[in-house]
């Protein structure tokens, strides 16, 4: 069962829910409509299990994985009149060899569509949430699964692909952040060693609603806005305890599995990243997360590398698509 949260700054949705065509126009349908996904390619990767709950970066692979369930919004219009897709909203999609759904639903030739699906099927999902606008509750640090989105429009009379099944190609809705530890090059003798001990982040929303879709006519189909939720100067997030050694020009990835932590995507407000080492006792060390970028965005991985020199910290931030993620110490995706 979805809950419906209003989430503040979330603007309200006043979509029209009509009924279907009736079986005068059905008699005119065409062949049963079918879909099939994409996501980025590559190998999924088990999250860390830290205090919070651990989670699968998800692939093209892993989302064809027998049992999965994906959210189907449907609607087209036709006449000027708009009409649901499907009997249920949203219409449950079980992945068995296929993407299976039931009932069955036949084309409107001559009418145009619009799809908005999500993944997993237990998101969180606003229940005045349609095809045009979907709206996504998600709260980082204590669910942690790979927040999937996607959306596609159909003109079966028009387009190339005409009533072949339709492709959701699925994009990543969160930002997704990642340490390395390292001493500085500089740093002598050359062997010098140290184990990071514990890592947690500051300053950050964890909570936040994705708006996918369009909240004014004007916006595109695909637009991805997040509205954060909750700010506390003092909580701490993603905490890791451990010990991992890192040495001189050596880096080391702090979480384990993957080294990945989902993150919900934004605007950065005093963001830090607190950790201490065995050898620093103790020493709090603490490092700005803002001092080249200002803000997190959907569907982008960011790796703080943290250069350690005596008592003082300095932080190097490489940004990549996950597409792009592709040497070895990386995710591949």
């Amino acid at each position: 069962m979805y809950k419906h949260i209003i989430l503040t700054g979330v603007l309200a949705l006043s979509l029209a829910s009509c009924a279907k065509e009736t079986s005068s126009v059905k008699e005119e349908s065409g062949p049963l409509m079918d879909f099939q996904t994409t996501a980025s390619e590559g190998e999924s990767s088990e999250l860390l299990d830290r205090q919070t709950k651990s989670g699968v970066l998800e692939d093209n692979s892993s989302l064809k994985t027998a049992g999965n369930q994906i959210a189907l919004f449907g609607s087209y219009v036709k006449g000027g009149v708009t009409n649901q897709v499907f009997d249920s909203d949203p219409e449950l999609l079980t992945y068995r060899s296929g993407w299976h759904y039931a009932p069955l639903q036949r084309w409107q030739k001559t009418a145009d569509y619009l799809f908005r699906a999500c993944f997993p099927y237990t998101s969180d999902i606003q229940s005045s949430s349609s095809a045009k606008l979907m709206v996504v509750n998600y709260k980082s640090v204590s669910e942690q699964y790979d927040l999937l989105v996607a959306t596609e429009t159909r003109n079966p009379a028009t387009d190339i692909e005409g009533t072949n099944p339709v492709t959701l190609n699925f994009k990543h809705a969160l930002s997704a952040v990642r340490f390395t530890i390292q001493y500085r090059s500089d740093v002598t003798p050359t062997t010098t060693k140290d184990c990071i001990t514990e890592l947690y982040v500051t300053k950050i929303y964890p909570i936040g609603a994705l708006a996918y879709g369009q909240t004014n006519s004007s916006d595109p189909i695909d637009a991805m806005n997040w509205v954060c939720n909750y700010f506390s100067e003092t909580e701490q997030y993603y905490r890791w305890n451990g010990s991992k050694e890192f040495g001189v020009g050596s880096k080391q990835t702090v979480y384990d599995g993957s080294g990945v932590t989902f993150t919900i995507p934004q605007t950065l407000k005093g963001a830090q990243v607190n950790f201490n080492t065995e050898k620093g006792g103790a020493t709090l060390y603490t490092a700005s997360l803002m001092d080249k970028i200002s803000k997190w965005e959907p569907g982008k991985i960011y790796t703080y590398n943290l250069i350690v020199l005596g008592s003082s910290v300095e932080v190097d931030v490489d940004i990549k698509d996950w597409t792009d993620i592709t040497s070895n110490i990386d995710i591949y995706l």
